[in-house]
């Protein structure tokens, strides 16, 4: 079953035994079971787009490169008799090739995977078809990768092919520059010019990588943990003392009867301010309902209502969804406020409407005093303040009604070098009375760390993913400029150049192409990053905080640099093994 239908089987049950709606309680965490997690589908059809587009970019810069380097290979099949059509079928059919070779084990492999990511949610079924999906999905981007270096393949006559060099490619552009410096990083510059299509597409390659690479760095470094466990009433403290679940559920007049005999004293408080570091308490306060509603057959239902003042009503006037607030008018008991619609809809199936007329039943600490009121106006959920019910009424108002304290809780803030200090003296306190509960930062804190973690290291996995397929495109460049010159570079030795200066120009290329990729990395990937923790903000979220990922930068500035530089040191070390007349005649 779905998450609706077993939820609409379990209230039809339930009502055939004659129990009312309102008093079955689903299991949320077993519904929630039965349906697929839309975020984190949507996350993994996003990864997935991701990675097909960087594996476009991948596939087409391999093939391109591939093809670049084997002109004259297929002039030679041309002069023998192959068609443009047949070439560019040969071209095709090896990207074919290669797909129905790789494919399936990636396949394989990513459904061992995620197998043991969800075992108890996998299926061999949904498996089958999602692999063929993605098997029709990766033919699919193979050939558009391939099409245009076919095109280019079949292009090129046989007495064209036969004088190809790697920088033939392209419109020649007239220079006005008559005299030229000539030293090995000059000789890099000029060498990159010459084939400028190439090296964009893998700069671009690169920097797809590097900019993905950056906004999760930047996420992740802007995720201020402390922050985020400090949301609610962590804000600005660190302990809260409430009452316990137990003792609530105990109470026969739920939280109003133990705010008869209230814990929350001034001499509590004066106890918790004498533990050494505590800085300052502040309470939130509510009180126990019950509520008859005529419209819907509702008896004495239990539930919370909250009181606010005048200088709260002007800020929860920007917040109303329906109907008005007037203070003054409200001070008349007449009327009140109603928040979280949206979990009346959930838990009964329907929602309060402006202007309905509800009973509401005080406890006062002798008896209970029964009120007829009307709803003004809808709160939206989305009010920042804390709220304990769906009701809301004026704090004159209900202090006339219910004359004892209304706190609800102690908030406890600490100095920061004190924090730790004060949990020991405050749960002796909180322990002396079996009605009271300590809330500490500390746990949150523990709670959190895991969920952080788990969401710091799938952004930062899916990067390194990405930069992973970028890697190989620039490996292959490297090496396959480095084997396509190998006549060429024979030829600069054979007039005077030094093995030195040669790894020099060779290693000055595959800077270039990682001083490309920072470049984007650290404009549009610095802008990416920005934009993320401003989206963040506006959305309410207030954990991120931009801050530049200096050390991830480093880390991905070093590797970068690295690869070229071993690239070029192991393929010119294996150039130096054969003498310089067998690499000038290797061409021919």
């Amino acid at each position: 079953m779905g998450k609706e239908e077993c939820k609409a089987v379990i209230y039809s049950v339930g009502g055939d035994a004659g129990i009312l709606r309102e008093d079955m309680n689903p299991n949320d965490h077993f519904l929630d079971t039965l349906t697929a997690d839309t975020q984190e589908i949507a996350l993994a059809e996003c990864v997935g787009v991701v990675v097909l587009l960087a594996s476009v970019l991948v596939i087409y810069g391999v093939f391109y490169i591939s093809v670049v380097g084997r002109i004259r290979q297929y002039g030679q099949l041309r002069t023998i008799g192959m068609t443009k059509k047949q070439v560019r079928r040969l071209v095709t059919r090896e990207g074919i090739y290669l797909f129905a070779v790789s494919a399936p084990v990636g396949v394989i492999i990513g459904s061992v995977i995620a197998y043991f990511l969800k075992p108890d949610g996998w299926s061999f079924l949904n498996t089958l078809l999602v692999a063929l999906l993605v098997l029709v999905i990766d033919l699919i981007t193979v050939l558009i990768s391939v099409r245009k270096p076919a095109s280019i393949a079949a292009s090129i006559s046989p007495i064209e092919a036969s004088k190809y060099s790697a920088y033939s490619g392209g419109r020649k552009k007239k220079t006005k520059k008559v005299h030229r410096r000539i030293s090995p990083l000059h000789l890099a510059a000029m060498n990159s010019a010459r084939n400028r299509k190439k090296v964009l597409m893998t700069v671009l390659s690169l920097g797809i990588g590097g900019v993905l690479f950056m906004a999760a760095a930047t996420f992740v470094n802007s995720f201020d943990k402390e922050m985020y466990s400090r949301q609610g009433d962590f804000a600005d403290s660190e302990y809260i003392v409430s009452f316990s679940g137990n003792a609530l559920e105990l109470s026969e007049y739920g939280m109003a009867g133990l705010q008869k005999n209230s814990p929350f004293t001034e001499a509590l408080e004066s106890q918790i301010l004498s533990i050494p570091g505590v800085d300052g308490i502040r309470s939130n306060q509510a009180t126990s309902v019950e509520f008859d509603y005529p419209k819907k057959d509702l008896v004495h239902v239990e539930d919370n209502i909250s009181p606010f003042t005048r200088a709260q009503a002007q800020e929860l006037e920007k917040y109303l969804e329906d109907g008005s607030l007037d203070y003054d008018a409200m001070l008349k008991g007449e009327t009140i406020l109603l928040q979280a619609n949206s979990v009346v809809q959930e838990i009964y199936g329907w929602r309060f409407e402006v202007g309905d007329t509800l009973t509401l039943y005080f406890y006062n600490g002798d008896t209970v005093i029964p009120k007829e009121v009307k709803i003004a106006g809808m709160v939206s959920t989305d009010y920042p303040k804390p709220i304990s019910g769906w009701f809301m009424m004026p704090q004159e108002v209900i202090q006339s009604i219910v004359p004892f304290n209304l706190d609800k809780d102690f908030i406890v803030s600490t100095e920061p070098s004190m924090e730790l200090f004060v949990e020991e003296p405050l749960r002796a306190l909180v322990d002396s009375n079996p009605n009271l509960v300590l809330s500490t930062l500390q746990e949150q804190r523990e709670q959190d760390a895991g969920s952080i973690a788990t969401l710091s290291a799938t952004a930062l996995g899916l990067a390194l993913f990405i930069i992973a397929f970028s890697m190989i495109n620039l490996v292959n460049t490297l090496i396959t400029n480095i084997l396509s010159k190998k006549q060429e570079l024979a030829m600069l030795e054979s007039i005077g150049m030094s093995r030195r200066q040669i790894r020099q120009m060779v290693l000055g290329e595959g800077m270039l192409l990682a001083a490309g990729n920072l470049l984007i990395t650290l404009t549009i990937g610095t802008a990416a990053g920005y934009l993320i923790c401003w989206a963040f903000g506006k959305l309410g979220v207030h954990y991120m905080i931009y801050q530049f990922p200096v050390f991830y930068v480093l880390a991905y500035a070093v590797i970068l640099l690295l690869v070229p530089y071993l690239i070029s040191k192991i393929a010119l070390r294996s150039f130096e093994k054969e003498t310089l007349v067998e690499r000038l005649r290797e061409a021919e």
